[in-house]
């Protein structure tokens, strides 16, 4: 296929294929630099022109962030009740059913086929599910309608946070493309905008520099990183300097869990430093703060499973 003419190829949509942040950042320093020089008239025109797809970035961008925060604390309250899941209720519920049926009899294997594998293992919905169906395995025992009672209203809570958080996934995927959208415009304009500036002063265009982050743009720092990891494999995953207002997104392509951690060289572990586990098929919007101390540069990832696993980072 024919390349077009590079002249012809946006520069700062490069940039926002890459990160939506890196494309507030220019189009912030663009807005503002218009707006400083508004004294000409040129360029109040062109300020005029640019500001309002550059308001309309900012509020996509700030809607996405609020989205993505939202749908990690709705899966948080997920994790929480599947950790409570197992051991503490089914624990409880399997000791009320045997103070009924004897552990081993027919009455208690038809509650309890599987024993407690279903609601410690699987994905998530597999283990909401088992809940559920322990719910109806009771219902032809009416000596065990309490504890049926606790089972149906956990079973509510999990599958109200699961609902929710779920939802909120189909939020944060609007609110991309929303962003993506509002941004891929901006960038346009501010293309148009670099054809009027040149437009203006074509013997000497590097005066018009100033109007853009040419820094910004020109740098291109790798932002996504993809990897296969293999049997309890631990890999580095990029040394980087993080900033407190930094953010990645974090996902997870295979069936294993993995977990994301920093550390201070190579060789290391998590260490007392907090650690991000990813279930199978899982994407995670977090800040760079979650990993704890910025002073550990190295970004690394465990496969805690047997299988082969794949992931994906972008630092936003």
């Amino acid at each position: 296929m024919k390349r077009a003419w590079i002249y012809f190829q946006n520069p700062f949509l490069t940039v926002a294929a890459k990160s939506f942040k890196r494309a507030v950042k220019i189009s912030t320093y663009h807005d503002s630099a218009l707006h400083a020089a508004q004294g000409d008239p040129f360029f109040a025109a062109m300020y005029a022109y640019y500001h309002p797809f550059h308001l309309a970035l900012l509020a996509a961008y700030n809607q996405w962030k609020t989205s993505g925060g939202t749908h990690k604390g709705a899966t948080l309250t997920v994790e929480q009740l599947l950790a409570l899941l197992s051991p503490t209720k089914i624990n409880r519920w399997d000791a009320l059913v045997q103070a009924v049926f004897a552990k081993g009899t027919g009455d208690y294997l038809a509650v309890f086929p599987n024993g407690h594998q279903p609601f410690q293992t699987g994905e998530r919905d597999e283990r909401v599910n088992a809940v559920e169906q322990l719910s109806k395995a009771m219902e032809v025992y009416p000596s065990l309608s309490s504890v049926k009672s606790e089972v149906d209203a956990f079973y509510t809570q999990l599958n109200d946070a699961r609902t929710t958080q779920l939802g909120n996934l189909g939020d944060t995927a609007h609110y991309s493309d929303n962003a993506d959208e509002k941004i891929r415009k901006a960038m346009i304009a501010m293309y148009a905008d670099l054809g009027l500036s040149i437009n203006k002063n074509p013997e000497t265009p590097t005066t018009l520099e100033p109007l853009f982050d040419l820094e910004t743009v020109r740098n291109h720092e790798q932002v996504i990183f993809t990897g296969t990891l293999t049997d309890h494999e631990t890999e580095v995953i990029a040394e980087h300097t993080f900033a407190d207002d930094d953010e990645l997104r974090l996902e997870n392509k295979g069936d294993t869990i993995i977990r994301f951690y920093l550390a201070n060289i190579p060789e290391d572990g998590p260490g007392a430093n907090p650690v991000i586990e990813l279930a199978a098929h899982h994407k995670q919007l977090v800040k760079a703060t979650d990993f704890g101390s910025l002073a550990n540069h190295f970004l690394k990832v465990e496969n805690t499973g047997t299988a082969e696993n794949h992931y994906k980072v972008q630092f936003l």
